[in-house]
């Protein structure tokens, strides 16, 4: 059996936190456990309802920078729920050898995907949209930023889940001869 930690969440904002109640109800996180010890994250985020969010999701987010909830932690696995506002972007990052999948709840998303440019360093290579409803996997190594476009007018709510907990590596966009 696998131990899981409920978390509390708390929201960093510089040197002080907020506590908000789960923007997923608990509920749909006891079935997500359930699912995830029987079929693939694919199938398991597929049967997460769209009515299992808060209903106003809005305020959740945080202007400063996209509101990360860790609903479910293990060493074995990681189930997030992040709430974007317009403009928020994650830096581009792996997820140091871990499996992603994450489903779009709500919202339109924008993720990027990049390539090494040198060191620390990565180039963009391409970019996609996902509706609500799409479900994306990542490789461990692949390299990647995911956000909500400026010119989008609604949050964007992602669910994710990792396998297992990720290291994530961060990297700066631009070829090596920028500063």
């Amino acid at each position: 059996m696998l131990w899981h930690t409920r978390c509390s969440t708390w929201v960093m904002l510089s040197d002080s936190c907020c506590q908000f109640s789960n923007p997923l109800s608990d509920g749909a996180v006891d079935r997500l456990l359930a699912d995830l010890r029987t079929v693939d994250a694919r199938a398991a985020l597929g049967r997460v309802r769209q009515d299992d969010l808060v209903p106003d999701i809005r305020r959740y987010g945080i202007a400063a920078r996209y509101a990360r909830f860790e609903l479910v932690s293990s060493d074995e696995e990681l189930i997030v729920l992040i709430v974007w506002l317009p403009g928020q972007f994650s830096p581009a990052h792996d997820h140091g050898g871990s499996a992603c999948t994450f489903r779009i709840m709500r919202g339109l998303a924008t993720e990027q995907r990049f390539e090494r440019a040198g060191d620390d360093r990565v180039s963009m290579i391409e970019e996609d949209r996902f509706l609500p409803g799409s479900i994306v996997s990542c490789d461990g190594q692949d390299i990647h930023a995911l956000g909500n476009d400026r010119a989008n007018t609604e949050p964007l709510v992602t669910l994710h889940v990792y396998r297992p907990r990720p290291v994530m590596n961060e990297y700066r966009i631009g070829s090596g001869g920028e500063s």
